[in-house]
Parts: structure tokens; sequence; C-alpha cells
């Protein structure tokens, strides 16, 4: 994107990295889930998924902005508000489709950021972000493409709507 921030390469690779984490985490709690009802082969199923995220992880350079997205507090607000983060809440509120995910990261965006921009709020929209693209990379018609559509929408959001707060907040968390 031409317009975009100096911060947009790492809030990029963060963003990246935690919807990476997020998918890998739902695939492998679907084939637990099957491996329970004796339908999966795990260890197939698991080094295949291990091999596909291998080196995704954040760069070095990257490390330290990401206190302030703190995903140790994305992951507190998918667990105390998991039905939010739901494929029921997906499917009910949201009407997906590829055209329509830049607009919808958007809207989401603006309502979690109305009043306050914090640790918080930033937490919220990157679990928003990851659950819902690891939501839509499942669903057929969607896929990869919808994942990484929506890496690049939160990360674009980040970068033009909260950078300017990460830039005053030095990245780090106090």
């Amino acid at each position: 994107m031409s317009d975009s921030t100096e911060l947009y390469p790492i809030i990029f690779d963060v963003v990246n990295s935690y919807t990476h984490h997020k998918v890998l985490q739902r695939r492998f709690s679907s084939i637990l889930h099957k491996a329970f009802r004796g339908e999966a082969i795990c260890p197939s199923q698991c080094a295949a998924l291990i091999v596909k995220f291998l080196g995704e992880d954040l760069t070095s350079q990257h490390q330290p902005i990401k206190e302030i997205f703190s995903t140790v507090a994305a992951d507190r607000i998918i667990v105390t508000h998991a039905e939010l983060f739901s494929d029921t809440a997906y499917e009910e509120k949201i009407h997906v489709s590829l055209l329509r995910l830049p607009s919808i990261v958007n809207e989401m965006g603006d309502v979690i950021f109305k009043e306050k921009r914090h640790v918080g709020t930033v937490g919220a929209f990157l679990a928003f972000g990851a659950t819902f693209a690891a939501y839509c990379e499942q669903k057929e018609g969607l896929g990869v493409l919808a994942m990484k559509k929506i890496v690049v929408s939160v990360s674009e959001y980040l970068d033009h709507h909260v950078g300017s707060w990460l830039k005053t907040n030095g990245g780090v968390v106090s």
C-alpha cells in the first residue's frame, strides 16, 4: 500500500503471525475432535500443519512492538468473550464474501476504536481479526485468500487509525 507508514511492516508481521497461530490452533482443535471420533490420522495431519506454518513467526527486528499488541490480552479476550468470536456469531451477524472482507474489518475497527485506543482495544481488534480469519479460512469459497485479505485489512486499519497511538506509546506496554 502506497500510503502506509513505517510501522506497517511491523504491524503486518504481528497480525500475520498471530492470525497464523489462531488458524493453526483451530485446525489442530478440529484434528483432535476428529481423532476422538476415530476419523483422523493425527501424526500426518499435525506434521503437515507444522511444516506449513514453520518459519512464520515474528522476525527479531519486530519483536519490541509485539508488546503493544498484547497477544496474551487478545487470547484472554477470546476466552472471556468466546460467544463473540464463535462461528455462530460470525454466521448470524456477518454476511461474508471475499469482496466485503475489507469493509467488514473496517466497520469492526470503527466500532472497537470508537471511544478509546489502548492495549485492550488493540487486543480486541487483533482477536477479532485472527479469529475471523481462522473462521473464513475453513469456509468453502473463502479459504486462504480470505485469511490473507483479512490480515492485510487488519494491518492497514491499525497502521492508519492506531499508528500514531502506537508511536506515542513507543511500542512497549508499561
